[in-house]
């Protein structure tokens, strides 16, 4: 399974937004579907009805693999420079022309250093459950359904406070990191960030906490989120070309 691997640091990587500097720094995670499954299971989401399931290729085959309905996807991928340089213009573009964006949507900064991979959960497991009008009941009292309901109508950047001062949080990611099955890492320096892809109100968003704001990559539906979000995976891919350090997993029916 891939992991967030260290890689040579280009110019702006490493930071969660332009203007923040990472006062915290948890562990990475690997991109590991085992151990992502077992950790969002401690925390209160129902892994009996949905699980995440690695995508092996963006060909057809691998794409059929996969449970039908995919309710959401987590993308790992390497921070370069032609990344920044992406990220820098889409940010112009929207700027310029302005968006969409649903108010359904829960969307949170990373402030955190090496956060992304529980952030990418949160976007997923956030933007599906029933609490923010996805169909995916998350257990009462625990954290999950606690941090969300808490959490879900204040701003991006109160959200990413919120998550610097959980404690419960912070020791389930260490737990997660350290697990004996996970890739043992060198190091904190890491340069691969997850992101997710969930489908809102017939839009399909890219949630990166080091974006200024949730990305609307337009129209999407309950049943194209996994072609969808494979459209946007591929275009990361071909800015990188030669690059292997992706990886896909897909959130979708627990296999029987």
């Amino acid at each position: 399974m891939a992991a967030a691997s260290p890689a040579p640091a280009p110019a702006s990587a490493g930071a969660s937004s332009e203007e923040v500097v990472k006062s915290k720094r948890w562990l990475p995670l690997e991109s590991n579907p085992d151990l992502m499954n077992k950790y969002a299971e401690s925390l209160g989401f129902p892994t009996a009805m949905y699980q995440f399931h690695e995508i092996f290729s963006t060909e057809d085959w691998a794409l059929e693999m996969i449970p039908a309905p995919v309710i959401a996807v987590v993308f790992l991928y390497p921070i370069k420079d032609s990344t920044e340089a992406h990220r820098a213009a889409e940010k112009e573009r929207i700027a310029k022309d302005g968006q969409e964006v649903s108010d359904k949507l829960y969307y949170t900064k990373q402030t955190i250093g090496n956060a992304c991979g529980t952030i990418g959960l949160l976007h997923a497991i956030a933007n599906v459950s029933d609490l923010t009008g996805g169909d995916v009941p998350l257990a009462p009292g625990k954290w999950w359904h606690s941090f969300v309901s808490k959490t879900k109508d204040m701003s991006a950047d109160d959200k990413a406070a919120a998550l610097e001062a959980d404690e419960e949080l912070e020791e389930e990611h260490k737990k997660t990191a350290t697990d004996e099955s996970a890739a043992v890492l060198e190091t904190e320096d890491v340069y691969t960030h997850f992101i997710a892809f969930v489908q809102k109100d017939g839009c399909l968003y890219e949630l990166d906490g080091r974006k200024d704001s949730p990305i609307n990559h337009g129209a999407s539906s309950k049943d194209s989120v996994l072609k969808d979000s494979m459209k946007v995976m591929r275009e990361f891919m071909a800015r990188d070309e030669g690059e292997i350090r992706f990886t896909m997993l897909a959130l979708a029916p627990a296999a029987e």
